[in-house]
């Protein structure tokens, strides 16, 4: 099977420590190593690995990367483990593409795919549309064709969509190989309670809401209790913390900064409740790595994105509400041996399963 998988490119780079970087002495971009946070290559990788002719095609739509590489050519490629990746902002480059491709994967619901499928004839090859982000309307962009698959991160999704596709399905977010693997040497739980936020002043993150929850988490406590968040703190930020932590008696909260992909992966196996405050996550990327590494999730209850991975054996809902917050958090700390929490994580390779059952199909 020849495959093309389209994205644009902030979809493709995520967070900027997967951005392209440019080889020395020349004006190729070489691409980061396979990793979670770029599941979709991840997964055409895979897929080229099985013996399928994959290409990934990542349209460039920010004006910072545009300024980034005004030096590469407009289209420029290069190969990673048989998967050939392509970088190009020309649309009759990118039709070029897909027309010989028996199967076509898109990434999201971006406007810009109206343009380049323009005038493509589809016909009866399988269109598979991954829908990272929970949509209050219709897509901006329903790909043409008879065999079109859209997959959702969430159950409540397949019903609203069915009439816009011939089949919806639930996608489960893999996570990287390595998070499946405890480190060599683990030196035990150094936390109690994780956070990882990445962008801690962003409202929806609601850092707010687990900083606020953690007095009345340290009246429950009996123990002393080490509770760590990941991500990027301002001045103020950092000095609400430290006068937290002379407020609390049990409690001490630590700020971790931003950390590199093994940093994540050791603080995770360190770890006993992964806590996501957050009202929105289109991406779930922590909930899958924090499944993998066996640590429990407590989400927030209006949590948009990846809910369906929380069940009774892999986390628990809290009210977005600080006291709520925190007794749901001690409960889950007091039964620590009740949850099978890789239950709820999918690797990669399971991913590319589902991916190659859509496709195959008649």
């Amino acid at each position: 099977m020849t495959l093309a998988l389209v994205l644009m490119s902030k979809q493709f780079n995520g967070a900027a420590a997967y951005d392209f970087e440019l080889e020395k002495g020349t004006k190729r971009p070489v691409l980061p190593p396979v990793s979670g946070r770029m599941w979709p290559t991840s997964i055409a990788m895979e897929l080229a690995r099985r013996g399928h002719e994959t290409t990934v095609v990542v349209v460039e739509t920010s004006a910072y990367l545009a300024r980034r590489f005004a030096a590469v050519e407009r289209m420029e490629h290069s190969v990673r483990e048989g998967c050939k990746i392509v970088y190009t902002d020309d649309v009759d480059a990118i039709r070029d593409l897909l027309v010989p491709a028996d199967a076509i994967v898109i990434r999201d619901h971006h406007a810009r795919y109206a343009e380049i499928f323009d005038r493509l004839e589809i016909g009866d090859r399988p269109v598979v549309q991954i829908m990272a982000t929970s949509l209050t309307g219709d897509p901006d962009f329903v790909p043409p064709g008879r065999r079109r698959t859209l997959l959702v991160n969430d159950e409540s999704e397949v019903t609203r969509f069915a009439r816009l596709y011939d089949r919806v399905e639930v996608f489960r977010k893999p996570a990287a190989p390595e998070f499946f693997e405890a480190p060599p040497r683990s030196p035990g739980k150094s936390f109690d309670v994780i956070s990882i936020i990445w962008d801690l002043a962003l409202p929806r993150k609601r850092a707010d809401l687990l900083l606020q929850s953690l007095p009345l988490l340290d009246k429950f406590a009996d123990r002393r209790l080490q509770v760590g968040l990941v991500g990027d703190a301002s001045p103020k930020f950092a000095l609400r913390v430290s006068a937290l932590n002379a407020a609390l008696d049990k409690t001490e909260v630590s700020l971790l900064g931003q950390l590199s992909r093994e940093g994540v992966r050791e603080t995770l196996h360190r770890s006993r409740v992964s806590v996501v405050p957050s009202s929105i996550d289109p991406n779930p990327q922590v909930i899958a790595e924090s499944l993998a590494c066996n640590v429990p999730v407590a989400c927030a209850s209006d949590l948009t994105g990846g809910r369906f991975q929380i069940t009774p054996r892999t986390g628990e809902f809290f009210e977005p509400d600080p006291d709520d917050l925190a007794r749901t958090l001690w409960n889950m700390l007091c039964r620590e041996r009740d949850y099978e929490a890789a239950t709820g994580a999918i690797s990669i390779e399971e991913a590319a399963d589902q991916m190659e059952r859509l496709l195959g199909r008649a």
